[in-house]
């Protein structure tokens, strides 16, 4: 469990980091930030659930990394409904990549904490 906090905000670093470089023009600071605060709870809530599941239940690389990237589209599209339901609906698909992007970003963090730890 405390591998995936590690993980989780590790990755919610990472994906804040990334998003912020991507949106160059804009207050790169700012965005660091928002993204962060957004993700990180995400990461930690969904992140720690993904894993127990996934661990529990699968093995397996690249079926892990399936898993693991329908769990980020399913808490994205959770978030999207739940909060951000006032954009036009082209816009989910931008929130899925998102989901798949920061899953895989979690889970190749959650490898290496497993790996040294």
């Amino acid at each position: 469990m405390i591998k995936a906090w590690i993980a989780s905000l590790v990755a919610a670093l990472i994906f804040a980091i990334f998003n912020s470089v991507l949106s160059i023009g804009n207050d790169a600071i700012f965005i660091f930030v928002m993204y962060f605060i957004y993700s990180l709870p995400v990461f930690i809530v969904g992140g720690t659930i993904a894993s127990y599941v996934v661990n529990k239940w699968f093995n397996g690389y690249f079926i892990k990394l399936v898993i693991y990237s329908l769990s980020g589209v399913i808490f994205n599209v959770f978030i999207y409904v739940a909060i951000i339901n006032n954009y036009p609906i082209n816009d989910i698909f931008y929130y899925l990549i998102l989901g798949v992007l920061a899953a895989v970003i979690y889970y190749h963090v959650l490898i290496i904490a497993t790996i040294k730890g």
